[in-house]
């Protein structure tokens, strides 16, 4: 078996990345106001696309015991260079916002949870561990959501049946050409 490469490779500084929220709510008003407080605190950029919000319902009843029913997801990508080692940060901001918008028992009102978009994946920000999680910092996970192939962003066995769906793998198929080259 011959080996590749010979010696140590020099580290590299990751691909150009755009961030991205994902909401969900029961109300998109509220939802887009927090991912806008988010965006602002974080300097995430304007928005420059958005996912129309989808019913969550058909995905899975999991947060329906905390949030209620009729919830909605979508997502917005904004237009900032995103670095993305800096995602552990953004997903502590998430949570600040989410607390912050929470209702007086302190159920959450709206679920932020921040990613990245590069030329090759959509990575997600998540507090749970899981055996295809990688920690990255004190108790935040990254995800491998999505890989670009066959000419267009593809699920995993993983992957969250809405981010499987074709409206949102549709969305990070059109938003691909606004990634900095």
């Amino acid at each position: 078996m011959q080996e590749r490469g010979g010696g140590a490779t020099e580290p590299r500084a990751p691909s150009f990345a755009l961030a991205f929220v994902a909401t969900l709510g029961s109300d998109p008003e509220e939802a887009a106001r927090a991912a806008a407080a988010l965006a602002a605190e974080a300097s995430l950029g304007g928005a420059a696309a958005r996912l129309e919000p989808l019913p969550f319902d058909p995905f899975t009843a999991y947060y329906e015991a905390e949030m209620g029913r009729g919830l909605l997801r979508s997502i917005v990508l904004f237009d900032a260079p995103f670095d993305a080692p800096s995602l552990p940060g953004l997903k502590r901001r998430a949570i600040a916002v989410e607390r912050a918008v929470s209702a007086a028992d302190g159920r959450r009102r709206v679920n932020l949870d921040p990613g990245y978009l590069t030329l090759r994946k959509v990575v997600l920000a998540t507090t749970k561990d899981a055996a295809h999680r990688v920690a990255i910092a004190d108790g935040i996970f990254a995800e491998l959501a999505l890989a670009f192939r066959d000419g267009g962003y593809r699920a995993w066995p993983w992957t969250y049946p809405d981010y499987a769906s074709a409206p949102v793998t549709a969305f990070f198929d059109a938003a691909r050409p606004r990634v900095p080259r």
